[in-house]
């Protein structure tokens, strides 16, 4: 488990009593600020919900952004419990992991009503750096995150497949626009991998990724238009837009490990991204989504 940044300690829970204490109040925290958010709650209105004093809550806690990480980390601890206990249980194998994943998946909405309050703790990690801070030293001391991370892809792969096998049209498109669509994701791949290959065209595009995402949900759009295609790509297209915009607002992280700019780059960044356009629109799209996007 990694330290918290809040001077190297935790909440000083010892006993049991202390810990149900630390745990009432907690669960008091993710609801003030679901419903508040963080900045209209107060450490007197979380007392008041857990049914402490205030001197207990600053025994425990000692600031509102402190006890904001330790909310956020007890909700992520309680999803990654239930699906422990159920990889646990019964025989090893494929059903093990897939009963997981259902627990997982049933956690997760269990815990929906705590929504609000994962958005207001990641949206305000992009304005003040010791929560950005705290959020990165808890990930790196808890690899399941990844794993986590990975299984929302899953879920999100799993329910536009069922959800297609229903469709709702919401509108149809010409055939033409199938030409436009290709031609806006001839530049995603380039664009993709243009951080790890800096040039003049990271440096136009300044957040390349972003702009991949954009182009990569608009041309969807405009040739599916069933109620999943609609939500998914609009989805990510709302949330690329969002990312944006916020980015106007915090200092972006570079890679961990970035190799010098040079024209060359730029090259190389635009040969490897055609070539991936070229394998994934004859292959790997029929291979992994069941759609030709050319047949």
């Amino acid at each position: 488990m990694a330290d918290s940044p809040f001077r190297g300690r935790l909440p000083r829970a010892t006993t049991p009593k202390a810990r149900r204490s630390v745990a009432r109040i907690l669960d008091a925290a993710a609801r003030i600020f679901s419903r508040r958010g963080y900045s209209g709650a107060s450490m007197g209105q979380v007392a008041k919900e857990a049914g402490v004093s205030k001197g207990l809550l600053h025994y425990h806690f000692e600031s509102k952004e402190h006890l904001l990480i330790e909310a956020q980390r007890a909700v992520l601890r309680q999803i990654h419990k239930r699906f422990l206990e159920r990889a646990k249980a019964g025989d090893r194998g494929l059903q093990a992991a897939v009963d997981a994943l259902d627990a997982l998946w049933e956690a997760l909405l269990d815990f929906r009503a705590q929504a609000p309050f994962m958005v207001e703790t990641f949206s305000l990690a992009s304005q003040e750096g010791g929560v950005r801070d705290a959020i990165d030293a808890f990930a790196a001391g808890n690899a399941w995150l990844v794993v986590l991370a990975l299984v929302g892809i899953v879920l999100i792969v799993r329910g536009y497949a069922d959800a297609r096998l229903d469709p709702t049209l919401l509108y149809t498109t010409p055939v033409w626009m199938r030409h436009l669509a290709a031609l806006l994701l001839l530049p995603v791949f380039i664009l993709f991998f243009a951080p790890y290959l800096p040039g003049r065209i990271k440096t136009a595009t300044k957040h390349p990724q972003l702009i991949a995402v954009k182009l990569w949900a608009v041309s969807h759009l405009l040739v599916n238009g069933m109620l999943a295609d609609v939500i998914l790509f609009g989805a990510f297209l709302a949330w690329a837009v969002a990312d944006r915009i916020s980015l106007k607002r915090r200092t972006p992280r570079g890679l961990p490990v970035e190799i010098p700019a040079s024209g060359i780059n730029d090259v190389i960044l635009v040969i490897l991204g055609l070539v991936t356009y070229v394998v994934f629109a004859m292959w790997l799209h029929t291979m992994l989504i069941g759609v030709a996007p050319f047949g």
